[in-house]
């Protein structure tokens, strides 16, 4: 009734309710469509010939009217999300003319109390009968405890046979993007089964299992990520262990745009399928003699939006295409999955359509040939092992807004993983406030003379060496060999020899210590061995390499002339002097003093040895049925197209030949006295030279080395470099060289070596 002078609804809730009595009474006794009034009629109510207040229902047209509902048995899981739909926009519809009753004083509570007993008599709420025996239980908790004792447990909790077969569908995303309502609305008719909430908090924690009888599966529903969590890392560990027991995985997202999130899960997912868990599920598999054929699990991508477009394919670049190109360039595969597939829908208007995710879903659990079912019990076990194999305190990582690595430096020590605190492109020498820890590949243990040390010097660095500086090559060989290695500070002279007395010696920082030990930090690029090198006997090498290579520079040219005339003397006729080469008949190269020159032995042409590494038979030349060395052109030149050769040539290529022989003899007599010298110099080798064989190119050029381009080594880095790139020289006391040494350009411009 209206009250004349306040204007007000005295029994709003009393109208609505006759008029749906009334209603339901007319659907009873009709199965005609009632009576619609439009939106456009302008008066909301009328009153009756007695008096008496009349509700007019406000829809469109018939369209807006919920069709008859039909039994709920009759239904499929998809039919039954249809019908939930229509209730929903139904519930939107007359929601939205709410305002209509905004100019009525105190109708709003009213009209929603109305409004939830119109729902309830119209059956909107009505639950699927299929499903009321479908519940979830929590499986495994947020601190990666399996929550069920056996599997007898886990499969009275699930509500299925111990021997069915089943298949595991699990749900990822981020936290608040409706996973456990997807979960209801798309498997179990809109029950909600999950859990759901409108409270801030995450309304699931851990992992949650319910079994859906109709399609045979087991869904597992999961705790979001980005949630508020105490160790986000624990969190992360125990959804890859979720994702690995799987058979299709529903990643679920309603970001406007795909973020980084999903790709960085998805692959970090991926390897850690193939580094940690493929090799235990195997076992598993093969224990229960499960039929899988295909370990990794099938990916389905469902994105949801609200203003922008989904991914759709053009000219053959299918959704999926795109996907996977943006996993590359995030350096992300996917090669763990059976397949990538992506459901996408746009959402304008409440509620979701989730029909085409069940229909993606329901397809890949028919679908046998990448995974079959299996029994609960493999579930259990397999959760079992992986979480036998990984589990247990996992350190916590702690995003900060601007982390140090933003700004500072990053090199990290090699020997105890801590970052350099110095800013970004510093010049200084990397600093960090940690103490470093000992490792001995590094031998980053130090000597401070402990004299100096306690009259405040900072230069007081001592190194274990095999001679004193002011020993000669060989008496500080003998001394060596005699009373040991020895320290020597560069103010205080010789503190200690390891051999010293006869029988007593202690080590230098024991007992009457000389030393104090220190642990430093092994930075990348610097010396990443602190300890002297005992270098003794590269020392005396060096020594008598002086020696020659003084002989060697002073002789060589004129040996050099010298061969080169003999060598004219017994050359064919058609042999270009050596007096006239100057540079390479094919690239042009231009000939140093010590080139070696070769000759095609068909054109008689001077070539380098690069462009007369082929071989072929000259018998036209004389030189019989042996192959010999040729250029490019003429190896490639057809042997019967012409013949250059006479009869008064042969005898002077048989002296050459001959000349040959004899070279050849002496040169294997050279490198048979070579060979153990080579030895020699690697076994002499400080233990911080990179070997030979293990260097390819110059640190500093990069050039690569060959028998013309010979390996040196810097005496400070022990890195291979070449002899243009080695030309200063320098003292190195760290690695004790007390004279000046060989060091790379690289070394030569740091302040202190």
């Amino acid at each position: 009734m209206v009250d004349e002078d306040s204007g007000e609804f005295e029994s709003l809730e009393l109208a609505l309710e006759r008029s749906i009595m009334n209603d339901a009474c007319e659907k009873t006794t009709s199965t005609e469509t009632p009576h619609v009034v439009s939106k456009s009629t302008p008066d909301l109510h009328h009153e009756d010939d007695d008096g008496s207040l009349k509700f007019v229902s406000v829809f469109d047209n018939d369209s807006d009217l919920p069709k008859p509902v039909k039994a709920s048995s009759d239904l499929l899981p998809s039919q039954q999300v249809g019908e939930n739909q229509q209730r929903s926009q139904l519930t939107s519809s007359t929601h939205s003319d709410k305002s209509e009753f905004s100019s009525l004083p105190n109708g709003m509570d009213k009209f929603d109390s109305a409004l939830q007993d119109f729902d309830d008599r119209l059956g909107l709420h009505i639950e699927d009968e299929r499903f009321k025996d479908c519940q979830s239980f929590i499986l495994i908790d947020n601190h990666e405890a399996i929550r069920v004792k056996d599997v007898n447990e886990l499969v009275d909790k699930l509500g299925c046979g111990a021997d069915q077969d089943v298949k595991f569908v699990s749900i990822f995303g981020n936290t608040g993007d409706g996973k456990s309502h997807t979960l209801n609305h798309t498997f179990f008719g809109g029950k909600e089964v999950f859990s759901t909430s409108s409270d801030q908090k995450s309304c699931t924690v851990g992992v949650w299992a319910a079994f859906n009888p109709l399609l045979q599966a087991v869904f597992l529903d999961t705790e979001g990520l980005l949630g508020i969590s105490d160790n986000e890392n624990q969190r992360t560990r125990l959804l890859l262990k979720v994702l690995a027991i799987s058979d299709v995985i529903i990643y679920r997202t309603r970001a406007e745009r795909l973020h980084n999130d999903l790709y960085r899960f998805l692959g970090d997912a991926s390897e850690a399928f193939m580094n940690y868990f493929q090799a235990d599920l195997e076992k598993v598999s093969r224990k229960h003699d499960s039929n899988i054929h295909d370990l990794g699990p099938v990916a389905v991508i469902f994105h949801e939006t609200t203003h922008t477009d989904v991914l759709s394919g053009k000219d053959a670049n299918t959704p999926e295409l795109q996907l996977r190109t943006g996993f590359q360039k995030l350096s992300r595969d996917l090669k763990a999955f059976a397949e990538l597939k992506y459901v996408a829908t746009k959402t304008t208007r409440p509620p979701t359509d989730f029909k085409i995710l069940e229909t993606v879903i329901c397809e890949q659990l028919k679908d046998f040939s990448k995974r079959s079912p299996r029994k609960p019990a493999i579930l259990f076990e397999t959760l079992q092992v992986l979480n036998s194999k990984f589990s247990g305190d996992i350190e916590t990582e702690t995003a900060l807004t601007f982390p140090d690595q933003y700004f500072t430096c990053k090199s990290v020590c090699l020997s105890c993983g801590v970052r350099c605190l110095r800013s970004m492109n510093h010049s200084e020498d990397h600093f960090s406030k940690k103490r470093c820890k000992f490792q001995h590949q590094f031998e980053n243990k130090i000597y401070l003379c402990k004299k100096c040390v306690d009259n405040g010097e900072e230069d007081c660095l001592v190194l274990p060496k095999t001679s004193a500086s002011e020993d000669g090559v060989w008496l500080g060989l003998v001394k060596y060999a005699a009373s040991g290695y020895v320290l020597e500070c560069r103010k205080c002279g010789i503190i200690y020899r390891s051999r010293q007395y006869w029988f007593g010696n202690t080590d230098p920082d024991r007992g009457n210590a000389v030393v104090k030990t220190e642990i430093r930090h092994v930075w990348p690029g610097l010396n990443t061995n602190l300890q002297g090198t005992h270098n003794a006997a590269r020392r005396l090498i060096d020594g008598v390499h002086s020696i020659t290579d003084v002989i060697s520079s002073f002789s060589a040219k004129p040996t050099k002339m010298m061969s080169d005339w003999f060598n004219d003397q017994i050359a064919p006729t058609y042999w270009k002097p050596n007096s006239e080469i100057l540079e390479c008949h094919q690239c042009k190269t231009s000939f140093a003093d010590n080139d070696s020159k070769h000759h095609c032995r068909r054109c008689g042409e001077g070539f380098c040895d690069e462009c007369t590494h082929y071989r072929r038979l000259v018998p036209e030349r004389g030189w019989g049925g042996l192959e010999v060395r040729v250029c490019e052109k003429c190896c490639k030149t057809d042997p019967n197209s012409d013949s250059t050769g006479s009869e008064g040539e042969v005898p002077q290529v048989t002296a050459r030949k001959v000349a040959e022989g004899v070279t050849g003899t002496i040169g294997l007599v050279k490198n048979a006295v070579d060979y153990p010298l080579e030895y020699i110099k690697d076994s002499a080798r400080p233990s911080y030279w990179i070997p030979d064989d293990k260097i390819k190119q110059c640190c500093v050029c990069e050039k690569n080395f060959n028998y013309k381009l010979k390996v040196h080594h810097c005496r400070a880095c022990g890195l291979g470099v070449c002899s243009d790139c080695s030309k200063t020289s320098k003292p190195v006391p760290s690695r004790g060289w007390d004279h000046e040494v060989r060091i790379c350009d690289n070394c030569a411009n740091m302040p202190c070596l």
